[in-house]
């Protein structure tokens, strides 16, 4: 711009303005008299109206001339006060015209324009100045709002800058301790005088080594007020030398003592916030996300990752690296959400760099700015390994429990104190026809047999007062379905940390199946009391008779008495021989002898055993043989036939005969496998229905009378029936009333030698 009014000033260069205020006065005195003289010599003899008339009409030009001068002049200064006006105002980028006819009036374009532009070079030094101290208290402010702004200082300046800084300045007068700007800008060495003894040595280095640079000068030092009182400031200036050699500094002064109680008590807070993570179990942790780095964690933290902390690049993507593939992609996921400003709680398995398996939990809360974006991070890490341990243990421990609850052979269940269930397992619920959300809505009592429930529920209320510490009773339990189950229940309370019994947990147990072996076994007493009993009297009153000579004179009847002694005898030791045969039968203790058998020599052997028995009743045996090997034990389906034959001989009727055969089946249509089924067929008087299903039971004939009549035991079918079972074969009896029955063994074929 300077330029511009400099080229334009060459360009209008003009005339003085005597010679624009002199020449058309001149040059209109010069044309009036012109035109006068004309006139005089054309007309000699005078006419003194037309003189005057040409005397007004020259005065009316040298007026109008000198009207149109005034204009001129008046816009020129008009233009001069405009511009005058802008440069007040601070507009210094409109300069005055130079192209004026005018050379006083370019020359005043000239001067003004080189005024407004040394009054903007300056004021730009001023406001760069200004900027970087605006900028630099405007950090300052952000950090502590309660900072004051002090006093611009300029030095060794000449005395027109430090006016330009005073007057620009004065109307935001600030202080310092009791040093206002003004004292500040009269004496640059105000501050100076108020510096702290222990910080003068360091403010003044600090100065003297800027100035030999020319570097920016910002130090922090501590001042006493004349009132006394310390305070700590921020000195920000700038050194530049002028074109004469000397040093003018530009800056600010801020008080600072409100930032350095702030940090002085942000140390402490810090300090004890350091203490406090230092000494918490968890690891500590604030992660930076614009760097995504940690700025700060505590030891604890490394610890819990197994690391040191030269040992890692402390950063989020290695943290990531180390956490089990199975729960890597849930963790990112929730760091997702954590980036968008959610909480962070998650476990996971974390590979120390040992190879160490951990189980950790990391929680983070996000810290957000003005505008909603995560900026940090602050968290911590817990190591839960043992935490999990003990859960995988209890899971486990429960697992067994609930696998034992459910499936132990027995009823268990949970009871309140009031007689409410809790808790009831499968064998429970099936054993009472209930479901277990079905039992949780009543009571023991509302399935306890009425006649039982009162010495039931004493017995309950003294164990859950604590006056016993088990109950046990032997009650009935009526079923949804109204069915009565005989049951033993063994109790016993459950306590809560206080000793106060909450549940009581019971072992109940369907002894259905108890007692009735429990009559079985008095019934078999009963029998074998009776049987053993009848051929001992037999035999007590025959060898009583014959040893006190009774008849020694009738040897007949004395025969017939030693015969009746002999036959209960033989009774008696079949009876015993069968009661031991079934019993170790029944417990297992015989291990039966398999060997290769031909059927056939096991059908002759049998029929060999009662052809005696046959012969005396006048029987037949009819014989259908068949030739297959069988893997048996010989003697024990030896004796199976023979008992079988025994029976169909004795209920035959005289001169009748029994059908004997063997022969292969296959018993079921899906198996592949054949059988060797031997049938003993008679034609006798039968057996009643009622008495098929209990016919193999021990001390189970079809009349009472058989002992007697035919020396039967009771045992031989049950004998039979556990003998067949020990093959793994089967045994059944198909029979109709008064035409006899076929008695059916079905043993596996084994084919050549094989044999299991």
């Amino acid at each position: 711009m300077a330029k511009q009014w400099s080229d334009g000033l060459t360009a209008g260069a003009g005339l003085p303005l005597t010679w624009v205020l002199a020449m058309p006065l001149l040059l209109s005195g010069i044309s009036a008299l012109s035109l006068v003289t004309h006139l005089l010599q054309a007309h000699p003899s005078g006419n003194g109206e037309g003189l005057l008339w040409l005397a007004l009409l020259a005065l009316g030009w040298a007026i109008a001339q000198g009207l149109w001068l005034n204009r001129e002049l008046l816009r020129c200064l008009r233009r001069v006060d405009g511009r005058s006006r802008d440069l007040a105002a601070g507009h210094l980028t409109t300069g005055l015209p130079s192209d004026s006819p005018v050379v006083e009036f370019n020359r005043l374009a000239h001067s003004f324009n080189q005024m407004a532009e040394r009054v903007q070079a300056s004021l730009g030094r001023l406001q760069a100045n200004l900027s970087d101290a605006e900028h630099w208290l405007a950090q300052y402010s952000q950090l502590s709002p309660s900072m004051n702004y002090t006093y611009v200082e300029v030095t060794e300046g000449d005395a027109s800058e430090r006016q330009t800084w005073y007057e620009y300045l004065s109307a935001a007068v600030t202080e310092i301790g009791e040093i206002s700007v003004e004292a500040g800008l009269r004496d640059a060495n105000a501050v100076r005088g108020l510096i702290h003894p222990d910080d003068a040595a360091g403010y003044l280095a600090a100065e003297m080594a800027c100035e030999q640079t020319l570097s920016t000068f910002s130090h922090q030092c501590r001042i006493v007020t004349p009132s006394g009182r310390v305070k700590w400031i921020h000195n920000q200036s700038q050194p530049l030398r002028r074109d004469d050699g000397t040093i003018a500094w530009h800056g600010v002064v801020v008080d600072i003592s409100s930032y350095k109680q702030a940090e002085a008590a942000l140390q402490e807070s810090e300090t004890r916030f350091r203490q406090l993570a230092e000494a918490v179990k968890e690891g500590f942790f604030v992660y930076e996300t614009e760097t995504a780095q940690y700025s700060y964690v505590n030891s604890a933290y490394w610890k819990i990752r197994g690391l040191t902390p030269d040992m890692t690049t402390n950063s989020e993507a290695e943290w990531l690296a180390s956490i089990h593939p199975e729960d890597r992609d849930r963790v990112e996921a929730a760091l997702v959400h954590e980036r968008q400003g959610k909480h962070f709680d998650q476990e996971y398995r974390y590979t120390t760099p040992n190879g160490e398996l951990r189980w950790l939990r990391s929680r983070a809360f996000p810290l957000c700015d003005d505008l909603g974006t995560v900026v940090r991070v602050v968290g911590t890490v817990e190591d839960i390994t043992d935490r999990k341990l003990t859960e995988v243990a209890l899971r486990q421990s429960e697992a067994r429990f609930r696998n034992a609850f459910d499936n132990a052979p027995y009823g268990i269940s949970l009871v309140a104190a009031t007689g409410q269930f809790v808790l009831a397992n499968a064998y429970y619920c099936a054993l009472l026809g209930y479901s277990e959300a079905e039992l949780l809505t009543i009571t023991f009592k509302d399935i306890t047999h009425p006649d039982d429930w009162a010495d039931d529920w004493v017995g309950f209320q003294r164990m859950m007062g604590g006056k016993t510490a088990t109950y046990q009773i032997e009650k009935r339990y009526i079923t949804k379905q109204g069915e009565v189950i005989p049951v033993i229940i063994n109790a016993a309370p459950i306590y809560d940390d206080g000793g106060k019994p909450l549940y009581s947990v019971g072992h109940v147990q369907d002894i259905r199946d108890r007692l009735a072996i429990d009559r079985m076994k008095d019934e078999f007493i009963s029998v074998v009391s009776h049987e053993l009993r009848t051929p001992i009297t037999a035999i007590q009153g025959a060898l009583a008779l014959l040893g006190v000579g009774m008849y020694e004179s009738r040897p007949e009847k004395a025969r017939r008495m030693l015969e009746i002694a002999i036959n209960n005898s033989d009774r008696l030791v079949r009876l015993v021989d069968d009661i031991l045969s079934f019993e170790r039968l029944e417990s297992g203790q015989v291990q039966l002898e398999k060997e290769l058998c031909q059927v056939a020599h096991l059908l002759y052997q049998a029929i060999d055993s009662v052809q005696p028995l046959a012969d005396q009743s006048g029987i037949t045996i009819a014989l259908t043989p068949l030739t297959a090997t069988l893997w048996a034990a010989p003697d024990s389906v030896i004796q199976v036939l023979t008992n079988l034959l025994s029976n169909a001989i004795k209920f035959s009727c005289p001169n009748g005969t029994v059908w004997v055969k063997a022969s292969t089946e296959r018993l079921d249509a899906a198996d592949s496998n054949l059988s060797v089924l031997f049938t003993v067929q008679d034609y006798g008087r039968g057996i009643p229905p009622e008495k098929l299903e209990v016919i193999f039971d021990q001390f189970q004939q079809v009349d009472v009378s058989d002992s007697r009549q035919r020396g039967g035991t009771g045992l031989g079918l049950a004998i039979c029936k556990r003998i067949v079972q020990q093959h793994r074969g089967q045994i059944w009896v198909e029979s109709e009333v008064g035409r006899g029955s076929t008695f059916s063994v079905a043993l596996p074929l084994v084919q050549g030698d094989s044999h299991d």
